[in-house]
């Protein structure tokens, strides 16, 4: 069997750097195995090609999400089916937004050469790329080729959304369009085009695709008003009426304009009229709401065509508009009529208690103005437009002493609040309960407790371990809370007491996160603990920060006679004040302990300092930074990262040289504050002889580290 060996010796200060760089650039190229032979010759295959799943004339597609941004993979010419890694897509330089997904762009390079006219001729378009051919130049040609590569996308996306969607039944073929055009994915497909899909649609603009109903190829899912030119189609909706002094249930309606309205489930065709009964019963068991069908009158349209005044070139324009619109109603009511969802308003029978219910719920919204009463849980939420979430509680088990003891305590907050929260919300659903757990650990001490929350309250709210249990939502009380549980705190607004802003963190089942999602303040729990600023930074939320800080500070405990020091000069106290603050936050659950969460969370936050003590210490050295943020994070383009507490690092340094050798001395003086001037001025004497007294104090990092806290807090 024909082959070629290349072998390397490599360092092995230098080893991680080289498999990560084979393992990425020649990823595509489906003949390579890679072999690593240690010290003691053991030799070992490295797997580092994932399963392609796509590989058509402009993409490549893998289940990894190794490479999870879209990267460039220089082929050989169009069509090639291999080809080399060149690292990720700079949208920047695209001005574009900033995509991801795993897909790899193939590009050839471009070749060109000048005619006997001097003219340019391409042989071959494609990016272009440096004379050793080491990386992609962002000529306007290369923008060129790759902003058209992802138009092209779209029209391979479209194709393999028409390949899967053959459903004939045309509410459950609108019900696929819709999954596929707003979520980018058909729904319980996990085959290989599904996946393929997915990838797709984070790199382009899936509400560009026009999928054809098989059935009918002028049918395409378009504007709503073009599928349904003839229709109208309305949102009924629960609504209180107040008519001659009784209240009446009613149906508010609405048009029906946009696809997300839309839902097949709800869907009735209505020939005839309504009534208010029919459309009370209909909402009820529809969850509150129903779609209703019916075909527009043509009579207006009629009348012109039959009008001998209508001129005879606007007769031609009224009987193709009218013939267009006929056409459209009779082929869509026919594909309705053959849905297995197809419904009929005219031939639903109201039970014959409905009605003796309905003037019941009536006669209660009168005797209570509108109010509640009577109603169950679940119409409550519907009314209050409440959601159902879970937070945090520590657990109270006499066992239960592990961080992911913790338990989970249900909150109903109004949607409307919590949309318009000015503090910051991570949501969870059950895949990420652990993360939820440990950023609650994190958040132990900086989270606000029952009785800063409900100062009125002097009773123990039902298992809980006390008033002073953190509360890590604090939009609403628990359920748990069944007794008078006191009036909240006016600082929950975060103007009195600043631990109000500390944010708060909810688990969400799936139905319910598209309700939260694209909320300023509300992020998922990933975002706390890995997340990016403004200028590409590698960073996580504040209060991680100085957790991060706490777990890695050096001491042990900040000694007490530090702070009573300020008496001979008030920048000692405040020094004191800055370390305890920090070294308060520590937990002693998380101290120590291993869990996979837990170890991945801090093996980020130490490579993220890492890199940044590289930008702190040459952050001119742009190759410096670029091969550790290569050999930590795969990528080379990393700019930075900012995970240190700015000035804390000073203060600690200068406080461990204060009190190396001052504080088995001081440590045994009892006087709070030193205020007595005898002992004052013994205490001046000693300092001085000591030369404590000539270091100069950290005033430049004492203030950066007070304005970082106070600009996050």
């Amino acid at each position: 069997m024909n082959r070629t060996e290349v072998s390397f010796g490599v360092k092995k200060h230098n080893a991680d750097r080289f498999l990560d760089a084979v393992s990425e650039q020649l990823t595509y190229l489906s003949n390579v195995r890679f072999f690593v032979v240690e010290e003691n010759d053991y030799k070992r295959e490295i797997d580092f090609k994932p399963s392609v799943i796509y590989n058509s004339k402009h993409l490549i597609i893998t289940e990894s999400n190794y490479y999870a941004r879209p990267h460039i993979v220089v082929v050989k010419s169009e069509g090639s089916t291999t080809g080399i890694n060149y690292g990720h897509v700079d949208f920047r330089e695209l001005e574009m937004e900033q995509l991801y997904g795993a897909v790899g762009l193939k590009c050839p390079i471009r070749q060109v050469y000048k005619n006997e006219q001097g003219e340019e001729v391409v042989m071959q378009d494609g990016v272009d790329v440096t004379p050793s051919r080491e990386k992609v130049i962002w000529s306007d040609n290369t923008k060129q080729f790759v902003q058209n590569l992802i138009l092209q996308a779209g029209e391979e996306a479209t194709e393999l959304v028409q390949e899967k969607l053959n459903e004939t039944d045309f509410l459950k073929w609108v019900a696929a369009c819709k999954n596929v055009v707003f979520s980018g994915k058909l729904e319980g497909d996990n085959s290989a085009n599904g996946k393929v899909l997915q990838a797709m649609s984070r790199i382009i603009d899936t509400k560009t695709l026009k999928p054809v109903y098989p059935e009918n190829k002028r049918i395409k899912f378009d504007h709503m008003g073009k599928v349904f030119e003839g229709f109208n189609i309305r949102l009924h909706t629960l609504s209180n009426k107040l008519e001659n002094g009784e209240f009446k249930i009613v149906s508010n309606t609405t048009d029906v304009d946009t696809w997300e309205k839309f839902d097949v489930d709800k869907v009735y065709f209505r020939k005839e009229g309504f009534t208010r009964l029919k459309d009370a019963y209909l909402m009820k068991e529809n969850g509150g709401s129903f779609i209703s069908i019916r075909k527009k009158s043509t009579q207006d349209l009629e009348d012109k065509c039959d009008d001998p005044a209508t001129r005879p070139e606007d007769l031609v324009l009224y009987e193709a508009q009218l013939g267009k619109i006929k056409k459209n109603q009779i082929e869509i009511e026919k594909y309705l009529s053959e849905s297995e969802n197809y419904r009929v308003y005219d031939d639903v029978i109201v039970p014959d208690d409905f009605e003796a219910s309905l003037k019941e719920e009536e006669e209660v919204l009168a005797a209570t103005g509108g109010g509640t009463q009577r109603l169950t849980p679940a119409e409550l939420r519907e009314l209050n437009k409440q959601i159902v979430g879970y937070t945090v509680r520590a657990a109270t088990a006499r066992h239960a002493n592990e961080w992911n003891d913790s338990v989970w305590d249900k909150v109903e907050p109004k949607l409307s609040e919590l949309r318009a929260t000015k503090t910051v919300i991570y949501y969870g659903t059950d895949a990420d309960s652990d993360k939820l757990k440990l950023a609650a650990e994190v958040l132990h001490h900086f989270t606000p407790s029952i009785s800063q929350v409900y100062p009125g309250s002097s009773w123990t709210p039902p298992y809980s371990n006390g008033r002073s249990d953190p509360m890590h939502f604090f939009m609403c009380h628990p359920s748990r809370f069944t007794n008078d549980k006191g009036e909240l705190s006016h600082s929950m607004a975060g103007t009195i007491n600043r631990d109000f802003n500390c944010p708060q963190l909810i688990k969400l089942s799936e139905s319910n996160v598209k309700q939260v999602q694209n909320v300023e303040n509300i992020k998922h729990i990933d975002e706390f603990f890995y997340a990016v600023d403004e200028e590409d930074n590698l960073t996580c939320s504040f209060y991680l920060r100085v957790y991060y800080a706490a777990h890695t500070m050096d001491i042990e405990i900040v000694q007490p006679f530090f702070e009573n020091l300020q008496s001979i000069n008030p920048l000692f106290s405040q020094i004191y004040e800055k370390l305890d603050y920090v070294k308060d936050k520590l937990s002693y659950k998380l101290k120590g302990h291993h869990h996979n969460i837990i170890d991945e969370v801090f093996t980020r936050l130490n490579k993220m300092a890492a890199l940044e003590y590289v930008c702190m210490t040459s952050p001119d050295d742009k190759e410096a930074i670029a091969n550790t943020s290569s050999k930590l994070f795969i990528a080379s383009d990393i700019p930075g990262a900012k995970i240190r507490i700015p000035g804390l690092e000073g203060l600690i340094s200068y406080y461990k040289d204060f009190t190396e050798t001052s504080q088995h001395v001081l440590s045994q003086i009892s006087n709070y504050k030193y205020e007595d001037e005898a002992t004052k001025r013994e205490i001046q004497l000693y300092l001085k002889a000591k030369g404590l007294l000539e270091m100069t104090i950290p005033v430049e990092e004492l203030n950066e580290f007070e304005s970082f806290i106070s600009l996050n807090l």
